[in-house]
């Protein structure tokens, strides 16, 4: 809600949902919520984020099994007063404080099936001579290896890097890359292991990529595939 500051309260009922097969998992996601969330599912705490513009998520693997289960929220939208340690003026936010505030979910909620490993904070490691290396982790939340195949597209969509990934398959740990007028792709196989894996996988050249400038803010688009 605009113009609003202080707590709000969710509830809904979430219908019976089976949970997928080990070793995926069903996931509870939030596309946003500003600012602190709390969430219960069946009257059990999952958990809490803080942040406005982050999605979040929890995993709810065999917690939808009644009918009907609970879902409730508890929204923290603090402005210039203190609510519940927070306060808008110490937090990262936007043009909340020129304009109005605003809190509660800032984007839908879904469930969805996952696999057990997933890709978190990718990043680029760029160099002046063009050259550059996609920066990840790979979180394997099951208790055995898994091989996988990470692909890479940038300044392409995710339907050129989907199309480019069906026909380029590696199938070793040399990572494969391939430049395009603009942009390029790059893949790799690998073995994830239980937990956290760090993965550094070379981007084709940035040369043929117009840098960032404030007098054109050009943003190109990076999509990981796994």
């Amino acid at each position: 809600s605009a113009g609003y500051d202080g707590v709000v309260w969710y509830r809904t009922a979430v219908p019976s949902t089976p949970t997928p097969a080990p070793p995926r998992r069903l996931l509870l996601e939030f596309a946003g919520a500003n600012y602190r969330a709390d969430v219960w599912l069946g009257g059990q705490y999952l958990g809490r984020h803080d942040g406005s513009d982050s999605p979040f998520s929890f995993d709810v693997s065999g917690g939808l099994d009644a009918p009907e289960t609970a879902l409730v929220l508890r929204v923290v939208d603090p402005g210039h007063e203190r609510i519940d340690g927070l306060v808008l003026g110490a937090l990262p936010h936007a043009k909340e404080s020129w304009y109005f505030n605003y809190g509660g979910l800032t984007g839908g909620v879904s469930l969805r099936s996952a696999d057990p490993v997933e890709v978190f904070a990718p990043a680029i490691d760029w160099r002046p001579d063009g050259t550059a290396n996609l920066r990840l982790s790979l979180i394997n939340r099951s208790q055995t290896s898994r091989d996988v195949r990470l692909a890479a597209g940038l300044g392409l969509t995710a339907a050129e890097l989907s199309d480019w990934d069906q026909g380029h398959r590696p199938t070793s740990e040399a990572p494969l890359v391939q430049a395009a007028d603009k942009g390029g792709f790059s893949a790799l196989a690998l073995t994830a292991r239980p937990g956290r894996t760090t993965v550094s996988l070379p981007l084709p050249s940035l040369a043929g990529l117009r840098p960032w400038h404030p007098d054109r803010p050009i943003l190109h688009e990076l999509h990981v595939l796994l």
